[in-house]
Parts: structure tokens; C-alpha cells; sequence
């Protein structure tokens, strides 16, 4: 079973990669590599493309996050937006989530190449999405916009009928 009731804080900071290091300390945590997430302070970080990252937050801290990067930011040529209202994460885990990802989404999920700490932007049964991987059991967050989060719900919760080991959170 898929659930998507989890709302959250959503901010999304455009940066020139060599300027990273004006945010490492509000965050606490260097800004991750390509198709990788990092934990921060409260938060966690979700590369995007090349100068554009999502930090996730609790749901009511990203006005103090914005404040505090902000003023990290100040005079350094940036753009940070709130787009909490967004997205809502869908969950998946189990021994095959992946599977049924795969039979949506055209990206390569197998354990060599997408592991606990990856995460992607592509689209999953025609909708664009950020899939990550949480941990190792796998355990998976799809990032959907709210507007397609029944219908993601309800495609993803068909694709798991035929396996029985997995189940949403």
C-alpha cells in the first residue's frame, strides 16, 4: 500500500556550485553531489541539476531556514523560493518497491547504481517526479506534485498487486 498524507517544507535554492560553501554552515552540511541527498541540520538536501538543489524540511521551519540562507546568501548572486505547497511525498518499501518503480520509470534503480543516499528527477507513469532511496531494505520517497498525487497513489498501489512483500508508509 502507497500513502501520500505527508506534507513538508519545501525550499529551492539556485546557486553557482563554486559558492557551496556560503550555505555549509546554515545548513550544516556540504550541498550533495549530482543525483545524490545528504541529511543536514533539519533538513534534507536534494540535488536537482546543476545549480539547483530542494532542501526538505520539517513542515513550519522553512520561513526560519529561509531567513537564516538568506542572510548566508547576502550579496551572493542566488535565488531561493518557497515551494512548500508543491509536491507531497508518496512512499514505498519493501523488498520489491523497486520492481515496482521499474515498471513506471525508465531510470536504472538496480542496488549497483542507485543505492540508500541517490535520488533523481525523471518521470514515473508519465509524471514527473524525484524519486529517492531512504535505506538499504529499500525503502523509496517519490516527490509528486500535489495535483497528481491520487493519481501516482492509486498507478503505484496497481503496479504492487502482484507482489507481496511490499507496502507504503
Amino acid at each position: 500500500m502507497v500513502e501520500h498524507a505527508r506534507a513538508f517544507g519545501a525550499l529551492c535554492l539556485r546557486l553557482d556550485p563554486a559558492r557551496a560553501e556560503t550555505v555549509r554552515e546554515t545548513l550544516g552540511a556540504e550541498l550533495p553531489a549530482p543525483n545524490r541527498w545528504v541529511e543536514a541540520r533539519d533538513a534534507h538536501i536534494l540535488w536537482q541539476a546543476f545549480d539547483e538543489w530542494l532542501i526538505v524540511t520539517p513542515a513550519g521551519r522553512e520561513r526560519a531556514l529561509v531567513d537564516a540562507l538568506r542572510a548566508a546568501l547576502e550579496g551572493t548572486h542566488h535565488a531561493l523560493t518557497d515551494v512548500s505547497d508543491l509536491r507531497v511525498t508518496l512512499a514505498l518499501e519493501g523488498p520489491h518497491a523497486r520492481d515496482v518503480l521499474q515498471k513506471g520509470c525508465a531510470v536504472d534503480l538496480h542496488p549497483r547504481v542507485f543505492t540508500a543516499g541517490s535520488c533523481v528527477t525523471t518521470a514515473l507513469a508519465r509524471v514527473r517526479v524525484t524519486i529517492r532511496q531512504m535505506n538499504a531494505v529499500p525503502r523509496y520517497e517519490v516527490l509528486v506534485e500535489r495535483s497528481y498525487a491520487s493519481y501516482l497513489s492509486a498507478w503505484l498501489q496497481d503496479a504492487a498487486l502482484e507482489y507481496a512483500g511490499v507496502s507504503g508508509a
